[in-house]
């Protein structure tokens, strides 16, 4: 389906299956009856592609002021193609939706998910003992601290206790530290690549809706080595 109404309101009824749907008309509303499914065909090819430009978001929201949502599923082979959309009274299920920042569901959404990304990680000896025991981990915008339902793990590292850590004086507000178990050796030179397996908790301080993910989640992040080395000796009686 391609919209190609050049002003005002587009209104879609009843429940949908769509292979393509395409809208890319600056500043138009797309209302959706409350309470009916949307699906995006589980095929390879199929693309939800929405695209406002800068200042001129297209806003896709429900018909009435009833108390419902419409529920939208974004199938796994399907692309989700959006930018520059405000989204309003949405239900993502059964799987979320994660989507850019310039993509802002309201507080009326449920699974949509705005991400910001890490930009940065660097390895550290906190104790200067020859062995690093955290990773400074800087974000993209200021952050919570919420550590509640967030989860990383360390290549060929166990995190030690407590997993993460911050607010600290030391950190800036965008950063947090990734807490590591030292090693009994001497390796300042390691940098463990890391992942994120789980967060819906380490969002922005803004306005609370941009989850902290990596750019790669799947290949990981690979920390800058900042841990000064420390010459070991071996003694031989």
């Amino acid at each position: 389906m391609h919209f190609l109404k050049p002003v005002g309101i587009i209104q879609i009824r009843g429940d949908n299956s769509w292979y393509i749907f395409d809208c890319q008309i600056p500043a138009i509303t797309i209302e959706f009856e409350e309470g009916k499914t949307r699906n995006m065909v589980n095929v390879p090819g199929a693309v939800f592609r929405v695209k406002g430009t800068f200042g001129n978001l297209i806003t896709l929201t429900r018909i009435s002021i009833l108390p419902d949502r419409r529920l939208f599923t974004l199938n796994p082979l399907a692309i989700l193609d959006m930018i520059y959309v405000n989204v309003d009274w949405s239900r993502a299920t059964p799987y979320n939706v994660t989507t850019s920042a310039n993509v802002i569901p309201t507080a009326n959404c449920i699974g949509w998910l705005v991400t910001i990304l890490v930009i940065a990680s660097r390895t550290e000896d906190n104790d200067n003992n020859g062995k690093i025991d955290r990773i400074r981990v800087q974000v993209k915008a200021n952050i919570n601290y919420d550590f509640s339902d967030f989860a990383v793990t360390a290549q060929d590292y166990d995190l030690d206790s407590p997993d993460y850590a911050g607010p600290d004086a030391a950190l800036a507000p965008n950063q947090f530290w990734i807490m590591l178990q030292e090693k009994p050796y001497l390796d300042t030179d390691a940098t463990p690549r890391w992942w994120i397996d789980d967060n819906t908790s380490l969002r922005d301080t803004a306005v609370g809706i941009y989850i902290v993910i990596l750019a790669d989640p799947g290949g990981g992040e690979l920390p800058i080595d900042m841990a000064a080395p420390i010459i070991g000796y071996t003694f031989i009686p």
